[in-house]
């Protein structure tokens, strides 16, 4: 799971956990990955601005895919990250853009729905949904 943290230069960055023990049906205990940070601040970004990312999905081609808020020149962003293997994200595209602060702190959800990925905006700043062909 992704999460936001603090690096040692007070900059949000996005950081891995891992389940403790898979045979916990509950997975009641957590680890932080010894690698973290996974996802950086990314160049142009304040170090305040770039946090909550998405539950991670997996398109068709087997590649993970995660969104993480942020404002970059005074516009709401959400840059879109894409991984083979949970662990090594690079950035992909800004998925998203609007109004200022209008995505920062969002709480977003993807889940497949007949062969799409539909993205809910939930928050009233952003009060939309639509749909996002992920290929």
């Amino acid at each position: 799971m992704l999460y936001t943290g603090i690096d040692s230069k007070d900059r949000q960055v996005q950081n891995l956990v891992v389940p403790k023990n898979l045979s916990d049906p509950y997975l009641r205990e957590w680890v932080k990955y010894k690698g973290n940070p996974v996802i950086n601040l990314p160049d142009g970004t304040k170090r305040d601005d770039f946090r909550d990312p998405t539950t991670g999905w997996r398109a068709r081609n087997g590649i993970w895919r995660t969104l993480v808020a942020s404002v970059k020149n005074n516009t709401g962003v959400a840059f879109l990250y894409r991984s083979a293997d949970f662990v090594i994200w690079s950035y992909f595209t800004n998925l998203l853009e609007a109004e200022k602060l209008a995505l920062l702190g969002l709480t977003r959800n993807i889940f497949a729905v007949k062969g799409m990925h539909q993205r809910m905006g939930n928050s009233g700043l952003l009060d939309c949904s639509f749909w996002h062909p992920v290929t």
